[in-house]
C-alpha cells in the first residue's frame, strides 16, 4: 500500500483528467484534408463534444466551420489538452511551447521517433526531457490517441463506428490498430475510454492502468500488451486494479523463446521472459486470453453474469450429438462439469421423458418445445445442485432457420430469460460465430443476459470467470529465518563474492545451510591422503566432485562420479579425473576433489531463483538433475512466495504426479520441500540485486525428507 500511497501522493502522472477527460481542446494541425488533425476535429464536432475546439493552424482561417488560430499563444484561453498533429521534426517546438504557455496535458499523433531509428529514438528523448521539466502528460507519440465515449470527449485520430454506445468496458492498446480492432469488437457491450499508448515517451500502460482503476464508469479493462520497461510499477497497477474491483481481460503478444544462449545457472534457461510476464498477470488477477474472440466472450460474461458462487458447471443441451462435441472441447480446454446430486436428479425426473438418461451434461430432448416452462424447470433444477455454480445452456440460433424451428428456439431463449431476470446463473452460447437469428434472441438482448457465441471461446470465458470468482490477493509468508541470522549471512556472502563470478557447491551449500536448508557435506580433498582421511569419516557409498573455482557445472564436463563402494574405487575415479581434467581442460585450475556420502534414493528436482530484468527475483521449479535439459520442466513464481504459492508451484509443474503415491509407494510429504522454496525464496529476496541466478540441482525428496546435493550461485556484476 505504501508504493500505491507513493504514486498517488507525489507522481505527477497520476490525474489524468486534462488529457482523458478535456473540456478545451486545442489541435496543432488541424486542417480540412484527409489525416488525424482533420479526423480529430470531425470526431469531437460529430461526437456532441460539449466543450471548445481551438483549431490551429496559420495557413487556414476555418476548419469546418471554426475559427482557426495561428498559434497556441493567441487563443482566448489555455486549453486543457492539446493534440499534435504535426511532422516529427515540428514536434519538439510544439510541445516546448505548450509547457511555456502551461499546458499540463499533450497527445503526439506523429510518427518518426524512436520506432524509426536512434535519430528518431533521440529526438523522442527530448520529448520526454521537456515533459519531465514541464510534467506534461503526454500520450504517444505515434500513437492514434483517446477517446472518451461516455463523456463525448478525447483525442482520436482514427474514425468512430457509428452504432458506437459507452458502456463500462475500457480499452487500453499498445498496437494503434489493435486499438480500432478492440473498439469495433466491444462497441456492442458498450465502451467508455479507448487508449492508443504509442511510444509511451512520458505515460505507460501502468500509468494508464492507475487511472482506469478509480474511473467510475469503468469495471473490465481490456488490453493489447507487447512489452513493459518497469515491471515493479506494472505490478503495482494491476494489483491496485485488482484491490479497487476492476477486472483485467489482457492478450499478451511477442513471445519469447524460453531461454537465450549461454547461460551459466539452469534456471535462468528455464525461466523465459514471457513465462515470467504470463506469472506476473496471472498473480496480479490478471485474465490472460489468447485471441480477440476469447476476450469478447470473456468480457460479455464479467460484464453480464455474477461470480460464480461454486466451481461447478452444469450444460443443458437438445442434442446428445452436442455434448459428445462439447464435452471433448472442455476436457481441451480444463472445463469439467459436475455430478448431478442424488435430489437434483429427482427433481429433474419430474420434467424430462424416463427414455433421456439424467447426467451432466444433459440432453434434455424434445423439452420445452411445447412449453418453455418445462426448460425453466430443468435449468432451476440445474442451479439449485449444491456444486453448481453455472448453468451453460448450449443453443445455435443462426439466421435463416425455419418457421417451426424458430418458435422450438425462442421458447428455450424465452425460459434462459426468465430464469436470468430471476437471478439463475445461466448463460446461453451458440456453438458457431456468426450471423444470430434476432427473433430468437430479441428477449435476451432485451433483458441484458449475457449470449456468447463459439464453442471453444466460450467454455474458455466460463474458465476465466471462475478464475476470476475464487481469484483472491495472496498474504504474504511469515519469515522462518531469525532475523539476527541475516547479519552472519552477509558476513559469509561478502566474504565468499569478493572476486568471484558465481559461488560453487562449497560456498553455496554452507550459505544454505545457514538458512536452514538440509544439504549433503562436501569434504574438501587435494591429495589421496585427504580422500583417505575423508573416507573415514564418511563411509560408502561416496560421490567425488571435481572441485574449480571456473567450472560451474561439473557435470558438464565429466567432474562427478557416482556410488563409488570402496577406497580401491576412491583412488581409481580420483586419478582418472584428475587426469581427464588435465587433458581436456588444460588452461583450467584444478583446486582437488570432494567427496560426500550418497543420499538416499528419492526424486531428483531442480529449485532455484533468476533475476528477471523486468520483475525481479523469480522461484523455479522444476525435474532436476540430468533432466532439467530433457524433459524442460518447469514452473514458477514471483519473489517474494507464500506456502499457498509454494503449493501452486509444485502442483502446476510436470513432474508433480512423480510426488503422489506411485505403484504403492506413499506420496512424499510436501511440507519439507515447501519450506524449502521459502527459505530460498527469502534469501533471493533479501539479496535481491546481488544474485543473479541461483542453481540447487539436485535437489532429492525422498522418504526422509529433502536435501540439497548441489548448489551454484552466480554472482551479479555490473
Amino acid at each position: 500500500m505504501d508504493n500505491e500511497q507513493n504514486y498517488n501522493e507525489r507522481n505527477w502522472k497520476k490525474n489524468l483528467d486534462d488529457l482523458l477527460k478535456p473540456k478545451t481542446i486545442a489541435v496543432l494541425g488541424a486542417t480540412e484534408k484527409v489525416g488525424p488533425g482533420r479526423n480529430t476535429v470531425y470526431n469531437l464536432l460529430h461526437m456532441n463534444f460539449n466543450g471548445t475546439v481551438y483549431p490551429i493552424n496559420p495557413q487556414r482561417d476555418t476548419v469546418f466551420g471554426l475559427q482557426c488560430y495561428p498559434s497556441l499563444r493567441v487563443l482566448p484561453e489555455k486549453p486543457a489538452l492539446a493534440v499534435i498533429s504535426l511532422p516529427a521534426g515540428r514536434v519538439v517546438d510544439a510541445l516546448r511551447e505548450c509547457g511555456e504557455i502551461g499546458i499540463g496535458a499533450v497527445t503526439v499523433y506523429s510518427s518518426g521517433f524512436a520506432e524509426s531509428n536512434e535519430e528518431g529514438l533521440e529526438t523522442q528523448r527530448k520529448l520526454t526531457e521537456i515533459c519531465e521539466e514541464k510534467e506534461i502528460r503526454l500520450c504517444g507519440p505515434n500513437c492514434l490517441g483517446h477517446l472518451n465515449v461516455t463523456e463525448h470527449t478525447g483525442a482520436w485520430s482514427g474514425s468512430i463506428p457509428r452504432e458506437m454506445s459507452a458502456g463500462k468496458v475500457a480499452v487500453v492498446s499498445q498496437s494503434g490498430s489493435m486499438a480500432i480492432a478492440m473498439l469495433q469488437y466491444f462497441k456492442g457491450l458498450g465502451v467508455n475510454h479507448v487508449i492508443s499508448c504509442g511510444n509511451q515517451a512520458v505515460l505507460d500502460l501502468s500509468d494508464y492502468f492507475m487511472y482506469l482503476s478509480e474511473d467510475e464508469d469503468t469495471k473490465v479493462i481490456t488490453a493489447f500488451i507487447e512489452g513493459i520497461d518497469d515491471g515493479g510499477r506494472f505490478i503495482q497497477a494491476i494489483n491496485t486494479c485488482r484491490r479497487r474491483g476492476k477486472v483485467i481481460v489482457a492478450l499478451k503478444t511477442g513471445k519469447s523463446e524460453v531461454s537465450k544462449q549461454a547461460v551459466k545457472a539452469h534456471t535462468a534457461a528455464m525461466a523465459g521472459s514471457d513465462e515470467v510476464f504470463e506469472e506476473a498477470l496471472s498473480e496480479g488477477g490478471v485474465l490472460k486470453v489468447d485471441d480477440f474472440d476469447e476476450m469478447l466472450q470473456t468480457t460479455t460474461l464479467l460484464l453480464k453474469s455474477p461470480k460464480m458462487a461454486s466451481k461447478g458447471v452444469a450444460l443443458v443441451t437438445i442434442s446428445g450429438g452436442q455434448i459428445g462435441m462439447i464435452a471433448d472441447i472442455a476436457s481441451a480446454t480444463g472445463l469439467d462439469f459436475i455430478t448431478f446430486d442424488n435430489s437434483t436428479v429427482e427433481k429433474l425426473k419430474t420434467v424430462i421423458p424416463p427414455y433421456l438418461k439424467i447426467v451432466n451434461p444433459i440432453d434434455v430432448g424434445p423439452v420445452g418445445s411445447d412449453n418453455h416452462e418445462d426448460y425453466a424447470k430443468v435449468l432451476r433444477a440445474s442451479s439449485e445442485d449444491p456444486a453448481c455454480g453455472l448453468v451453460l445452456v448450449s443453443q445455435d440460433a443462426p439466421a435463416g432457420l425455419g418457421p417451426s424451428t424458430i418458435e422450438h428456439y425462442t421458447k428455450v431463449a424465452h425460459a434462459v430469460s426468465e430464469c436470468f431476470k430471476d437471478g439463475v446463473p445461466v448463460v446461453m452460447f451458440s456453438n458457431h460465430s456468426g450471423t444470430a437469428c434476432p427473433e430468437i434472441l430479441q428477449e435476451l438482448f432485451d433483458t441484458g443476459a449475457p449470449y456468447l457465441q463459439g464453442t471453444r471461446e466460450s467454455l474458455k470465458a466460463v474458465l476465466q470467470l471462475r478464475r476470476h470468482s475464487f481469484e483472491r490477493e495472496s498474504q504474504p509468508a511469515p519469515s522462518l529465518i531469525a532475523h539476527s541470522t541475516w547479519a552472519s549471512i552477509e558476513e559469509k556472502l561478502e566474504e565468499f563474492s569478493a572476486g568471484a563470478k558465481f559461488l560453487g557447491e562449497k560456498e553455496g551449500k554452507e550459505l544454505m545451510s545457514m538458512l536452514g536448508i538440509p544439504v549433503t557435506e562436501p569434504r574438501f580433498c587435494k591429495n589421496e591422503e585427504a580422500l583417505r582421511d575423508a573416507l573415514s569419516e564418511l563411509g560408502f557409498p561416496v560421490v567425488m566432485k571435481i572441485e574449480s573455482k571456473e567450472i560451474a557445472h561439473k557435470t558438464d564436463v565429466g567432474g562427478v562420479i557416482l556410488n563409488l563402494n570402496s577406497e580401491a574405487e576412491v583412488r581409481k575415479a580420483y586419478a582418472e579425473m584428475i587426469a581427464a581434467m588435465g587433458k581436456n581442460l588444460p588452461k583450467t585450475r584444478i583446486d582437488g576433489v570432494s567427496l560426500q556420502k550418497m543420499a538416499p534414493n528419492g526424486i531428483d528436482l531442480i529449485l532455484g531463483t533468476h533475476e528477471d530484468p523486468q520483475f525481479g527475483p523469480v522461484l523455479v521449479y522444476g525435474l532436476g538433475g540430468v533432466y532439467v535439459e530433457v524433459f524442460k520442466d518447469s514452473s514458477l513464481g514471483l519473489i517474494p512466495i507464500n506456502r499457498e504459492k509454494a503449493r501452486e508451484i509444485i502442483e502446476k509443474s510436470k513432474s508433480y504426479p512423480l510426488l503422489k503415491e506411485v505403484r504403492g509407494r506413499p506420496a512424499f510429504d510436501l511440507a519439507p520441500l515447501e519450506d524449502l522454496m521459502l527459505r530460498v525464496s527469502e534469501f533471493a529476496y533479501h539479496f535481491k540485486g546481488r544474485i543473479s541466478s541461483i542453481d540447487l540441482n539436485p535437489v532429492r525428496i525422498g522418504a526422509s525428507g529433502v536435501c540439497v546435493l548441489d548448489a551454484l550461485l552466480i554472482l551479479r556484476r555490473e
